[in-house]
């Protein structure tokens, strides 16, 4: 009897490039094989034989969910790092702290900075006249001199 495969339906000729879907050998692929075939894909009456091409294929697509859950776990941690060395750094003394009624808050004076202000004067732009005087007698002329 030949085996077929279920994901892209080709008849597999050698024995050597082909899973069963309920083989051990296979046993941590079980979640991604019942996203694609269904829940029920051990018990249904469709072909249980997978070819290594896909079987390929649908390792890749585990090995990219476990680096994504790696990444995702390192940049947490990373995260987590970056907060602690910030409340670490955190200056206390900024914080504001209730005052309790009948207390007068001590304000600090600052000096208000002095800003260095530039006046932008307007110069409006030069217009530029072409001028172009021909007399009668130029164009006469020059119509004559085209003309024939």
């Amino acid at each position: 009897m030949s085996r077929v495969c279920r994901v892209d339906g080709e008849t597999i000729t050698n024995s050597r490039l082909s899973r069963s879907l309920l083989s051990r050998n296979v046993s941590d692929l079980t979640q991604y094989f019942k996203t694609l075939f269904g829940s029920d894909y051990a018990t249904d009456d469709l072909s249980k034989h997978v070819c290594s091409h896909c079987l390929n294929k649908i390792s890749k697509i585990k090995r990219l969910d476990d680096d994504i859950q790696t990444r995702v776990e390192k940049d947490k941690r990373a995260k987590e790092e970056l907060m602690q060395q910030l409340s670490a750094k955190l200056n206390t003394s900024l914080i504001k702290t209730p005052v309790k009624s009948g207390q007068k808050r001590s304000l600090q004076k600052t000096p208000t900075p002095v800003k260095n202000k530039k006046v932008n004067v307007h110069k409006p732009t030069p217009k530029k006249f072409v001028t172009v005087s021909l007399f009668y007698s130029q164009i006469n002329e020059f119509i004559k001199a085209y003309i024939s």
